[in-house]
């Protein structure tokens, strides 16, 4: 202890962290513990201490009326924001915003500047930046235009938002300039896309020729394998809905085909929630198909580049609009079961949603919708009689 700061190892279901916590009292009465990112006591305890002195002239600047901004660097801040969240969220989650930070926000804004000097007009120029295209995002390799979708300068501006939120709420910074820009707005048919039942048995029924030898059923050569394999894929997507990243990470030993379902950790989900995903006939058949290949053991799928196949299979069939992204199978999934009559509280579940404003970009419902909820009404309005 040292003027009142007392440092200490926090466990988490009995195991000791690595990293030291301090412990300190306000000038208000009441106490505060944070992280001092320090693996060694000494370390920990000056931060601690520092964290304890800033506390106090802070309290002195609000009872004066003294607003000072904080010196706190850019990188500084990140770093902290990217610790608090491991301790929180999904690992798939936090590794997208570490790499907003690492590859976009950082070497633009510059590692060593301060925090506290990011203004409304800097965070725009940056969107503009990424717009432009300046800045190479992942997103915009396979993006037609030049630069960066606006949903991509968007997710990337909500990571800088987040960072300097967790500044404001640390009593580090006085305002958050990424929270005064509005996020752009894209919406078109594009965007928000269900495939209907004829493209995807034509693209699944074009992945089972082989673009060079055209065989069907597929032969034993390398391209027909990969085809077919892509194929089960595109099925059991469309039939589950699960996220690419959820999809890609799933292992044999989370697939139960008696209950049947699937079981969707929390440290690999969006959401961080862990939850059961219903495996349907079709899914389960996949699943049966890919057992039959090959050993039931650790990854189901894996991480692959399959767009190299689906994009030129796509183009063969002659339908029109983009290839579908693994995004596309979800929004058809769910709109089949919306379709089929699931009701919200169950499509909630089934897809980690946590709002039903989320919830509604999804559920694209055939055609014959209003159709059958007359149809419906008729029903409710016989029994009635």
């Amino acid at each position: 202890m040292r003027g009142g700061v007392t440092v200490y190892r926090p466990t988490n279901r009995g195991v000791p962290s690595k990293v030291w916590s301090c412990d300190y009292p306000t000038p208000d009465g009441g106490r505060v513990r944070k992280s001092t990112g320090c693996t060694e006591r000494a370390a920990a305890l000056r931060v601690g201490t520092e964290l304890f002195r800033a506390a106090q002239h802070a309290h002195a600047d609000r009872v004066q009326g003294i607003e000072r901004p904080s010196e706190i660097a850019l990188v500084t801040l990140a770093d902290d924001f990217i610790d608090a969240m491991r301790a929180e969220k999904a690992r798939l989650y936090v590794q997208s915003m570490e790499d907003h930070l690492r590859a976009y926000i950082l070497p633009h804004f510059g590692p060593d500047s301060a925090a506290a000097e990011i203004t409304r007009e800097a965070v725009e120029g940056f969107r503009r930046v990424v717009l432009s295209g300046a800045i190479k995002t992942k997103a915009a390799r396979t993006r037609k235009g030049p630069g960066a979708a606006p949903s991509t300068a968007n997710r990337i501006l909500v990571t800088l938002r987040r960072v300097l939120a967790f500044g404001v709420a640390r009593k580090d910074l006085i305002r958050n300039a990424a929270a005064e820009v509005k996020a752009l707005r894209e919406r078109n048919e594009e965007v928000f896309r269900a495939l209907t039942d004829g493209e995807i048995a034509a693209l699944v029924a074009e992945l089972g020729r082989c673009a060079s030898c055209r065989t069907a059923p597929r032969s034993a050569c390398a391209d027909c394998r990969n085809g077919g394999h892509v194929a089960l894929w595109v099925r059991f997507m469309v039939a589950t809905g699960l996220r690419r990243g959820e999809a890609e990470t799933i292992r044999w030993a989370d697939v139960d085909l008696t209950a049947p379902t699937l079981l969707i950790h929390a440290k690999r989900a969006k959401g961080a929630r862990t939850r059961r995903v219903p495996l349907s006939r079709e899914a389960q058949a996949v699943l049966e198909e890919l057992r039959s290949e090959g050993a039931a053991v650790g990854l189901v799928w894996g991480k692959h580049d399959r767009r190299k196949t689906v994009a030129p299979a796509w183009k063969r069939t002659g339908l029109s609009g983009r290839a579908p992204t693994p995004h596309d199978y979800r929004h058809t999934c769910a709109s089949r079961a919306t379709a089929a009559g699931l009701d919200l509280v169950q499509l909630m579940e089934w897809f980690g949603w946590r709002s039903l404003a989320v919830a509604q970009r999804y559920l694209h419902l055939y055609g014959g919708r209003w159709a059958d909820m007359a149809a419906k009404m008729d029903a409710f309005g016989g029994r009635s009689a």
